[in-house]
């Protein structure tokens, strides 16, 4: 079972490295499509936060670090849709808003894991490439973005 979690988890993260060589892809610019994207980039920060307590429960260390911080990056950039979906008055409940949709995600992947862990990873991993493969250009571009300080 152990070399099947870290072949589930190194393969996400090859994935995530190779999309990243496709173009950016155009992304809806409405509220309401901003808030669709901002759950897209929930369940991809819920995907890295699953694998980090996998991770932590089998003593790699390094594994959690790295999960933990990629699981940030997404927080981060699908926060910056999901203030964009939301009104002025709701703004500063952006990060609350959306670690409660991370969680709700994490809940539904760890009720699967729990079921039947070898299938979930499985269906993480095509989940992971269908859904966030796409989007890591965006993301990659957003935090180089932001560590540069543009607006």
């Amino acid at each position: 079972m152990r070399i099947h979690i870290l072949g589930a988890l190194f393969a996400i993260t090859a994935v995530s490295n190779a999309s990243s060589e496709t173009g950016l892809q155009p992304l809806a610019t409405s509220k309401e499509g901003n808030y669709a994207i901002s759950k897209k980039f929930a369940r991809c920060s819920g995907h890295f936060g699953f694998m980090a307590t996998i991770a932590k429960s089998e003593g790699r260390d390094n594994s959690v670090r790295a999960f933990e911080g990629f699981a940030r990056g997404w927080k981060i950039t699908g926060m910056i849709f999901l203030q964009n979906s939301m009104s002025s008055d709701r703004a500063t409940e952006t990060e609350k808003t959306f670690d409660n949709m991370v969680d709700h995600e994490v809940t539904l992947m760890r009720a699967r894991y729990e079921a039947d862990p070898l299938q979930s990873l499985q269906a993480m991993l095509g989940d992971y490439k269908k859904i966030c493969g796409p989007l890591v250009p965006t993301q990659e571009k957003l935090i180089e973005l932001l560590d540069r300080g543009v607006n």
